[in-house]
């Protein structure tokens, strides 16, 4: 729930406002309490808000999460490595050049990663530190709730990637990688991330944030399962996109066409 704007600096509209509904939803509950689990009204206490020190009114620092009876919540750092591989650029690639993803090389909710940015070794960036293997997930230390995240799908040969990433590295005998990938982009973990960068001045979470964040771990065979429903509605998504796209170029068409030259 928020107020319709984003979290960023520039807070942009994003949507409806859901505060006349939480003030109705307080309303009722002040009115009948037991309307409180009608509405799924979480209530928190005070003392619980005072307890917490940073007096956030983030809802993921007081509700625990709840997942289905098949699966039971673990640490990312219990099943995956934060940051296992790092690098001098100038030793890894001496007398040449890199490809370098930093923060504005992954689209934002979205995941799709720009090689573009090819960097010469002598002049690479304070920041190009860190390796990514193929199957490793990117996770952007700063707004999480931007969602700039990536799954690395690609070849890694001539990557590095900047210690703006944290990269997750999953433990293979308990997660395939992109259902890590899934969890990790979900609204589910985004709002446990969300809390977190709450603590402090600065928007963004650390390699302790990220390896305290719980996904629900189901088994590798329920793991493929979902990941291959997930595939068969990414390419019905990807079919209907392109006939968006071929109808809006019909249109540009039918304009264009009444120009005279």
């Amino acid at each position: 729930m928020g107020d319709g704007y984003s979290l960023g600096k520039n807070r942009k509209k994003q949507g409806d406002s859901d505060l006349p509904n939480i003030l109705n939803s307080i309303k009722n509950f002040l009115h009948n309490k037991s309307s409180a689990t009608e509405e799924n009204l979480d209530v928190v206490s005070k003392d619980k808000i005072l307890a917490h020190k940073s007096y956030s009114l983030v809802v993921g620092n007081y509700v625990s999460s709840t997942v289905g009876s098949s699966s039971a919540l673990v640490k990312v750092g219990e099943i995956a490595e934060v940051n296992a591989l790092s690098c001098d650029p100038k030793k890894l690639f001496p007398n040449g050049s890199f490809t370098y993803i930093d923060i504005g090389s992954v689209q934002n909710g979205i995941g799709k990663v720009s090689l573009d940015n090819i960097v010469k070794s002598d002049q690479a960036p304070s920041r190009a530190k860190r390796l990514a293997r193929y199957g490793d997930t990117l996770v952007s230390t700063v707004r999480p709730n931007l969602k700039g995240f990536a799954h690395v799908d690609f070849d890694t040969t001539d990557v590095i990637v900047s210690t703006g990433f944290l990269v997750l590295t999953p433990n293979s005998e308990k997660v395939l990688p992109e259902y890590l990938y899934h969890c990790i982009t979900s609204d589910h973990c985004v709002g446990q991330m969300i809390a977190k960068m709450d603590r402090g001045n600065y928007p963004s979470i650390n390699q302790s944030d990220i390896k305290d964040i719980q996904i629900p771990l189901i088994s590798l065979d329920e793991q493929k399962s979902l990941l291959e429903q997930i595939t068969k509605n990414k390419l019905q998504i990807n079919e209907h996109e392109e006939s968006i796209d071929s109808l809006r170029q019909k249109n540009s068409d039918l304009i264009d066409g009444v120009w005279v030259d």
